[in-house]
């Protein structure tokens, strides 16, 4: 859904919108008492996170081709990963300041994130954009639906996943040992 949106109202704008929405629906949970309404701005976040990643991916996959795109998703996933370990420090210090409402403030970095996007970030022209997908279209090579594969990158996301949550949620247990 976020890639039909993404080519049907241009990737910087959606990007932009979402990195916004982002920023409200994250810090929502401060101002809200209704648990419900907390929850389904945690949903609304996870929207936002999944139209700002695969925008981020078209975007760098109209920019550059070959190695230097390749270079480009690794430092996506690795910026993402780092990142994600000072966020947390971050909202533990957050949480510890201001109570439990305190990471959520983390969400407005999103604001000025999405002024740099407006401000640098181009919008690819509709071209160069239809020949890339033709071009991709073209090289796609399956006879059927190659379920195998994708039901074992599935598996494997989840595996992952699962491991790197419980990390986290178990990293108060661990430091109460020590």
């Amino acid at each position: 859904a976020a890639g039909w949106m993404a080519d049907r109202f241009g990737r910087r704008k959606l990007l932009v919108v979402s990195m916004i929405a982002y920023a409200f629906v994250g810090v929502a949970p401060v101002f809200l008492d209704n648990l419900y309404a907390i929850i389904a701005s945690r949903v609304a976040v996870g929207i936002c996170e999944s139209i700002v990643m695969t925008v981020s991916t078209t975007l760098i996959s109209d920019y550059f081709k070959g190695h230097v795109r390749e270079r480009w998703l690794a430092s996506q996933t690795a910026v993402a990963s780092v990142s994600a370990l000072g966020i947390i420090y971050l909202g533990g210090q957050f949480g510890a300041a201001y109570g439990w409402r305190g990471p959520f403030y983390l969400y407005a970095y999103s604001l000025p994130l999405a002024l740099c996007v407006f401000a640098w970030i181009w919008e690819p022209s509709e071209s160069e954009t239809r020949t890339e997908a033709a071009a991709a279209a073209g090289e796609a090579r399956y006879e059927e639906f190659p379920w195998v594969r994708i039901l074992s990158i599935c598996a494997i996301t989840l595996l992952a996943s699962i491991s790197f949550y419980t990390v986290i949620t178990k990293n108060a247990e661990a430091l109460i040992v020590l």
